[in-house]
């Protein structure tokens, strides 16, 4: 399991700076239906990464990086596996 730490915070400055400046704003592109998909990421994911993390088959991958930083961390989660 790979996760992707993101800060909340972030993740709504995000979604809120590319709905402005998007022309085509999709109907996710909003702070109420992140906000819900964080709680139910709380409440039915959290729970399910400690049995992995239990398992040593957990991996958390800085999502604060750039792209670039992101993907290759990925990459290289991926390659040792």
């Amino acid at each position: 399991v790979i996760e992707i730490n993101v800060d909340e915070n972030s993740l709504l400055k995000r979604i809120t700076k590319r709905a402005l400046e998007s022309q085509n704003t999709r109907d996710d592109d909003n702070s109420e239906i992140l906000k819900n998909r964080i709680l139910v990421y709380k409440k039915d994911t959290l729970p399910v990464l400690e049995y992995y993390k239990n398992l040593n088959k957990f991996h958390s991958i800085d999502g604060m990086q750039n792209i670039e930083n992101v993907s290759k961390d990925i990459q290289r989660v991926l390659t040792w596996l």
